[in-house]
């Protein structure tokens, strides 16, 4: 799919296409932010094996959060 013209573009796009990006860009953008905001803004650890071991059991957590 082509990317969205500014409004003072010289190039033409029919308004079906220019809906169907916006819609389009809307719900990646909705997905993006809800994946955003289950994940924690920062992870502390003392060593890089600390911080591999946060992140690991990250996945695990956030998959068993849905189950519930």
């Amino acid at each position: 799919m082509t990317p969205i013209h500014k409004n003072n573009s010289k190039c033409l796009i029919p308004h079906w296409v220019y809906y169907l990006q916006s819609t389009y860009r809307k719900i990646v953008k909705i997905a993006g932010s809800l994946i955003e905001c289950l994940l924690p803004k920062s992870i502390y650890s003392a060593t890089s094996q600390g911080f591999e071991l946060k992140v690991q059991l990250f996945v695990p957590a956030y998959s068993l959060n849905f189950l519930w």
